[in-house]
C-alpha cells in the first residue's frame, strides 16, 4: 500500500506574491494550466503543492535530477514565483516528500526563509498610492 509524505509549514515560507501566483493559476484552470510548471490546490487556510515535477524520477543525490530540478526552479521564477519558492519545493522534494501543504496555521521551519505578508501588503499599499498620485495630473485637486 503506497503511503505519500507531505511537508507541512506554515505559509510565512511563500511570499505574498507567490500566493497570489498559485491563485491566479488555479483560478484560470483546474490547477495546472498548460504551461504551468507545478500543481497546486487551494483549501481554506492555504495550499497543498505537488513536487512531482523535480528529480525526473531519479534519486535525489543524482546529479542529472539535481540539474533537472534547478531548472525548474529557473522555469518557475521565469512564470513569476520566488526563487525560494521553487527551493522550497526541492527541498521537499529531496525529504522525499511527495506535496507540500502550506497552512496558514502550520509550522515555521526556522532554516527555511520567512516572508512579512504585513510588510509586502505595505509596500505593494505604498507603491499603488504612488502610482496613483503620479497618475493624478493635477486636474483634480483633492479637498
Amino acid at each position: 500500500m503506497p503511503i505519500q509524505t507531505i511537508l507541512d509549514l506554515s505559509t510565512v515560507h511563500m511570499t505574498m506574491a507567490d500566493e497570489s501566483l498559485l491563485r491566479s493559476m488555479h483560478s484560470a484552470d483546474d490547477g495546472h494550466p498548460e504551461g504551468s510548471v507545478i500543481i497546486a490546490y487551494p483549501y481554506e487556510h492555504g495550499w497543498t503543492v505537488s513536487t512531482s515535477v523535480f528529480g525526473m524520477g531519479r534519486p535525489a543525490s543524482d546529479p542529472a535530477a539535481s540539474q533537472h530540478d534547478l531548472a525548474i526552479v529557473k522555469r518557475l521564477q521565469d512564470q513569476g514565483y520566488s526563487r525560494e519558492f521553487g527551493l522550497l519545493l526541492v527541498h521537499a522534494y529531496r525529504l522525499g516528500c511527495t506535496m507540500v501543504r502550506l497552512d496558514r496555521d502550520g509550522e515555521v521551519e526556522p532554516d527555511l526563509p520567512v516572508f512579512d505578508w504585513g510588510a509586502e501588503m505595505a509596500t505593494a499599499w505604498l507603491a499603488a498610492a504612488d502610482d496613483h498620485a503620479a497618475d493624478d495630473d493635477g486636474d483634480n485637486p483633492s479637498p
